[in-house]
């Protein structure tokens, strides 16, 4: 591709990770790039070789990002990778794991396949105690530093926000999918526009790959908070950097023994999309207030300019017949000689 590459961008310029686990889910991230950094341009990188082949630096929009592939999914690869992350990028402030998870069974009805969770807080759902038949559940789910932020993504305006721009996302780069994908894309059968819906809520972390219903059903009951969907990522990035996880992943099954992988890489791909809508929607200077302010501003305009035309050119009055059966004509507006007529620039200001 012309001009994809990047200058060489210092670690401590950027503060914004993605990890993902599979190699599908990190080639989805890595098409959204708009310019790499090549390895020899990475100094902090040189003695570090095979961590170097694994990430990806550069540009996506305006943000500077470094990607990392763990290589496999699971907790021992994914904290292992976030440790060399925060060994290098030390001025990392938030990590997003995006890819794909398991829905919760009971979602079913509303979460489609294809649709995206946004973790408002992750629960470490293999880390507890077994007292007979009971087990006790270790803490109850880690919210994030940018919890306000995730709290805000939840109104009603700013979720149709966030999902308009992750849809224009998703457009772009699958309107014409890579030809060279092994298997071919795959969209799901109730979202064929690829549109996928936005969900918040607790993920559920864990080393275990869930295909039992009962399985998760037992981890959703047990838990105070209610879990969307299951991952196995992010409560090994957790041990790295506490409090500074989002996980945004695309549903792709939902854990019991139906599960298959035919729509994991568009799951990943519509993930990839929200994930970017996301850090654009959080690093955006233009606040509601300021929205609303420049809608008005275009209503005002518009209003300015009927209130022109019905003074220079006249109201169209509605036909009314006369006492001969005509139609009175528009009325109209003779200039004073040597004088012109002005009018006002704006009708209010709203800053």
């Amino acid at each position: 591709m012309e001009n994809d590459r990047s200058e060489g961008i210092p670690a401590d310029s950027i503060e914004v990770a993605i990890i993902t686990a599979l190699a599908f889910e990190g080639n989805a991230v890595d098409l959204f790039f708009d310019k790499r950094c090549r390895t020899s341009e990475l100094p902090y990188l040189h003695n570090l070789p095979e961590f170097a082949n694994s990430i990806t630096v550069g540009n996506i929009r305006n943000h500077r990002i470094v990607l990392a592939r763990t290589g496999e999914a699971g907790k021992a690869k994914a904290s292992a990778t976030a440790a060399l992350v925060k060994a290098v990028f030390k001025q990392i402030k938030l990590v997003l794991v995006v890819g794909i998870l398991a829905a919760c069974l009971e979602f079913k009805e509303t979460i489609k396949l294809g649709d995206v969770i946004i973790s408002t807080g992750i629960v470490i759902y293999d880390s507890g105690t077994q007292e007979g038949d009971n087990y006790r559940q270790k803490g109850d789910g880690k919210k994030t530093d940018i919890a306000p932020f995730l709290d805000k993504l939840t109104g009603v305006w700013y979720r149709s926000e966030l999902s308009k721009a992750a849809h224009g996302h998703l457009h772009e780069k699958l309107a014409k999918p890579p030809s060279d994908l092994e298997p071919p894309l795959k969209i799901p059968e109730k979202d064929p526009q690829m549109k996928p819906k936005v969900h918040f809520g607790y993920v559920g972390s864990g080393d275990v790959v869930i295909k039992d219903e009962n399985f998760g059903k037992s981890i959703f009951s047990r838990n105070r908070k209610t879990i969307k969907g299951f991952e196995m990522e992010a409560c090994g990035v957790e041990d790295s950097f506490p409090q500074k996880v989002v996980v945004i992943k695309g549903v792709s099954d939902y854990a019991d023994l139906n599960k298959n992988d035919d729509i994991q890489q568009y799951a990943a791909y519509a993930a990839t999309g929200y994930a970017i809508a996301f850090l654009d929607m959080r690093d955006s200077k233009t606040t509601h207030s300021q929205i609303v302010a420049s809608e008005a501003k275009a209503f005002a305009s518009e209003r300015l300019e009927k209130a022109k035309n019905i003074i220079l050119h006249g109201h169209r009055r509605e036909p009314s017949a006369t006492s001969s059966g005509g139609v009175l004509p528009p009325p109209k507006i003779t200039p004073i000689p040597g004088r012109s007529v002005s009018l006002p620039s704006t009708i209010c200001s709203c800053d």
